[in-house]
């Protein structure tokens, strides 16, 4: 579901649920893995779109690890 009215791209995010932080958006999900990893077991991956400039993420469905 594209973000209404505003610049976005796909890919990979880092996401931590609570307090929420988007670590980032990547275009392989390894890349992602990777970066998940490092940040510790809070974070998540999940495919979906970012409102580009902003900590802006959405996907649907469950987590994509």
């Amino acid at each position: 579901m594209p973000l209404p009215g505003h610049v976005s791209r796909n890919g990979w995010g880092v996401v931590r649920m609570a307090p929420w932080h988007l670590a980032g958006v990547y275009d392989t999900r390894e890349e992602a893995e990777k970066v998940a990893a490092r940040l510790g077991s809070d974070y998540e991956i999940h495919f979906g779109e970012q409102k580009v400039g902003s900590d802006d993420f959405i996907w649907s469905g469950e987590s994509s690890e």
